[in-house]
């Protein structure tokens, strides 16, 4: 793990620049699970307890997952500022897989009341149906 001038924390076996410093774009990612130690102890500020690292030490077995591409582009709009995220993976859990492509509206600074107006506006032009639950919550599903 390498760490940019601006904090973040990227895989340098994967990545030539900090692929969340580059304007417009990012790729998201797995870690894996041997990575995860290394990982937990490197969070800056020392943010990750300390009763953490024992836990990765015999290592972590993955119960779920999800692989997916990120892009991205910061989009600046009259009273706030959001990321658009569109995302195409895979989710993974319980021996089952569930493919996916979706789009995310994230709040980066302003009025949550504009980012939100955007993100339906976005929903109703594309006939997209929003989706309450997260990556994580849908792969832990397939587990059962």
């Amino acid at each position: 793990m390498r760490q940019c001038d601006n904090g973040h924390f990227y895989d340098e076996s994967r990545f030539d620049s900090c692929p969340y410093c580059q304007e417009g774009a990012g790729v998201g990612k797995t870690v894996a699970a041997g990575t995860v130690g290394k990982t937990v102890a490197a969070v800056p500020g020392g943010a990750a307890p300390e009763d953490l690292l024992p836990l990765t030490a015999s290592g972590l077995t993955e119960a779920c997952a999800a692989r997916f591409t990120r892009l991205a582009k910061q989009i600046v709009l009259e009273r706030c500022t959001v990321e658009l995220a569109l995302d195409e993976g895979t989710l993974m859990g319980g021996g089952r897989t569930l493919p996916f492509a979706e789009m995310e509206v994230e709040l980066k600074s302003g009025e949550e009341a504009a980012a939100t107006a955007f993100a339906e506006a976005l929903a109703q032009e594309f006939n997209l149906t929003p989706e309450p639950k997260s990556k994580a919550q849908r792969a832990m599903a397939l587990l059962h």
